[in-house]
């Protein structure tokens, strides 16, 4: 499946929350095997996001911190945009709606939609 960074960052939190509820093993395997593959992934995000700002658009403040300056800030957020746009593939195991006998906040569910099926495990 290929999916943007951007949508993995928004579904680390979710993911990190959900894993905490009681759900059936099968799932609870289904979303830490995702868990895992994302992982990796948003490390590499995070090293490139910061490679950004030391090299290119952040200086050091007093505190000895880099910060993106408010001149360079607008070409900066459009440079991670890109970075969040890159599509990458990963073997994501779905996970049925129906099997979700957990509650969920539509905030999170919203996250890790892209991960959830609306077709049984027969389908």
């Amino acid at each position: 499946m290929k999916i943007e960074l951007g949508k993995l960052l928004i579904s680390r939190i979710a993911m990190e929350s959900i894993a905490k509820i009681k759900m059936s093993p099968t799932v609870a395997y289904k979303i830490q095997r995702n868990f895992r593959l994302i992982e990796p992934e948003l490390q590499t995000y995070e090293e490139a996001r910061v490679n950004m700002i030391r090299e290119t658009y952040g200086v050091k403040n007093d505190d000895d911190q880099y910060v993106v300056p408010e001149e360079s800030l607008s070409e900066f957020i459009e440079e991670l945009s890109k970075l969040q746009a890159v599509k990458i593939d990963l073997d994501i195991s779905q996970i049925s709606v129906n099997d979700m006998n957990f509650d969920i906040s539509p905030t999170e569910l919203s996250a890790i939609e892209w991960m959830i099926s609306d077709k049984t495990e027969e389908d």
